[in-house]
């Protein structure tokens, strides 16, 4: 899609240019370097940069039009009753919420753990003791143990694993 809209940006560059050049015309500039350039040229950039800027107008006016997705609403923004009318309008079907079902998901769900949870779960990896048979003192486990630590989430949502 990215490949068409510079298509697009590059053939409404053109034609504006090719309208500006035949409603003004100007002498080639070998014969007057002065007034080759006609005042109106000015507005060939700015009418290019406002054609540009539809296309970031309306995606940014249908993103804000878009619903939130049904799994969020309902899990981390804890909205059954709002999740369950975004999915009726976009399934057209009816849909009932219920909030006891999207609690108990979002108990078991780590996308809607809190942040002390999962800080409390890298705080007990790195306080474990070594395995058996292995130095307390060992690169690796040094390594592993800081870098958990390191990219601890603080967002509530679980780090990707090494």
């Amino acid at each position: 899609m990215q490949g068409l809209g510079i298509l697009a940006g590059g053939m409404v560059t053109i034609a504006v240019s090719t309208a500006f050049k035949n409603m003004f015309q100007a002498p080639p500039y070998a014969v007057d370097p002065a007034g080759s350039t006609v005042p109106e040229a000015d507005y060939v950039w700015k009418s290019i940069l406002m054609f540009g800027s539809l296309p970031a107008a309306l995606t940014y006016y249908w993103r804000l039009k878009m619903p939130e997705t049904a799994r969020y609403t309902a899990l981390v923004a804890k909205d059954a009753k709002q999740a369950a009318s975004d999915m009726s309008k976009v399934l057209q079907v009816e849909i009932e919420e219920e909030q006891s079902t999207v609690e108990q998901i979002a108990r078991r769900t780590p996308l809607a753990s809190s942040r002390r949870s999962s800080s409390a779960a890298t705080a007990s990896t790195c306080s474990a003791p070594p395995p058996p048979g292995s130095s307390s003192t060992s690169p690796s486990t040094a390594r592993t143990c800081s870098r958990r630590t390191s990219s601890a989430p603080s967002d509530g949502f679980p780090s990707p694993p090494p």
